[in-house]
């Protein structure tokens, strides 16, 4: 595959509507996303044990540089962490490669969500409107948290990429529309390699979204978030494809392979 090919065909299809546009970043997004997929059955297999969602917020940290790839001990005790808050397993934690990354900031803001939400946290049964809710619930709790200075770690890119990181491991679920409800991360890779804003940018140029949402504080980068990902269920419907390839698409139109903006 040319490296450059989303951009050419993005480029193509500009001249005839965002319609045309959708449908290539629905394409792409797709691809990207099944092999992302296929990625993540082994990294969240290295977790062992414990329910997938919460290996999936223990991902999110890897994700966002916050835990080395190689650090065995986070893939035998993060979980675990989360189940219990064990002093013993905290101090088992890595440093991440962000030097002050405090990753047990982030895994006891999550826990404060996940004690706080009703129910049960999402898994592999759970139909798109169940794991709506769930997000809807945590990120009320989470305003919270910040409300009362109690967040810390836990931002908009890893608190969305949780959520994106479990319905990448659900491929069956992809079809379900009640998962458009999910506000997906922006963002980009920490190498970086891919970007959404990047993506962003590009169909901006274009005049086929609008400029990306501004914002320093952390209501104001959850609820351009929010803005951005209003836009892509908008795109998705022009596709008949769901938000999340569709978020994919612009990330990976937003890679650096891709050459000069």
């Amino acid at each position: 595959m040319v490296e450059n090919e989303i951009t050419c065909e993005v480029e193509t299809a500009a001249k005839c509507g965002r319609s045309a546009v959708a449908r290539v970043l629905a394409r792409h997004g797709e691809d990207f996303n099944i092999r992302a997929a296929k990625d993540l059955e082994g990294s969240l297999d290295r977790y062992q044990t414990g329910h997938v969602f919460l290996r999936c917020i223990a991902e999110a940290a890897c994700w966002a540089g916050f835990v080395a790839r190689d650090a065995a001990e986070w893939y035998t005790s993060s979980v675990r962490y989360l189940e219990t808050q064990s002093p013993h397993l905290a101090r088992e934690f890595p440093r991440g490669f962000r030097g002050k990354a405090d990753v047990k900031a982030y895994m006891d803001t999550w826990c404060a969500v996940r004690l706080g939400i009703p129910g049960d946290l999402p898994n592999h049964k759970s139909s798109g409107i169940e794991i709506a809710t769930t997000f809807d619930n945590c990120m009320a709790i989470l305003k919270e948290l910040d409300w009362r200075r109690e967040r810390s770690w836990l931002g908009p890119w890893t608190f969305h990429g949780a959520f994106k990181i479990f319905l990448l491991s659900r491929k069956q679920i992809w079809s379900d529309k009640g998962i458009d409800a999910v506000t997906l991360p922006t963002g980009g890779t920490r190498d970086g390699g891919f970007s959404f804003e990047g993506g962003w940018s590009f169909l901006h140029a274009r005049k086929l979204v609008p400029a990306f949402p501004e914002g320093g504080t952390f209501d104001e980068k959850m609820t351009a978030a929010r803005q951005a990902h209003t836009e892509c269920i908008q795109l998705a419907g022009l596709a008949s494809t769901c938000a999340l390839h569709i978020n994919s698409g612009i990330f990976k139109l937003g890679s650096k392979r891709n050459g000069d903006r």
